[in-house]
């Protein structure tokens, strides 16, 4: 990594992971999907930030399982799921 501490790394991979934990239990809001590409933005930030592009990446493009006739929301939440 660049320029930061395993410990700062630490702190600040918790933070992303708690804010999308609370973000999770709130999937059926009709904000959801937003607030998910603007987690995933601000991650991949981070993570391109630290020279961490190919994980980064692997972010972006993590899915949920592909599931025949589950709503927009659980696919959504299984998308976050997966990011986590």
């Amino acid at each position: 990594m660049l320029g930061i501490t395993s410990e700062d790394a630490i702190t600040a991979l918790g933070k992303l992971l708690d804010e999308a934990e609370t973000m999770s239990s709130q999937y059926r809001s009709p904000m959801f999907q937003e607030q998910l590409k603007l987690w995933t933005k601000r991650s991949q930030a981070r993570l391109r930030d630290w020279g961490l592009h190919e994980e980064a990446t692997r972010l972006e493009t993590a899915r949920g399982p592909r599931v025949v006739g589950i709503d927009e929301a659980t696919f959504y939440y299984d998308m976050m799921q997966a990011r986590q």
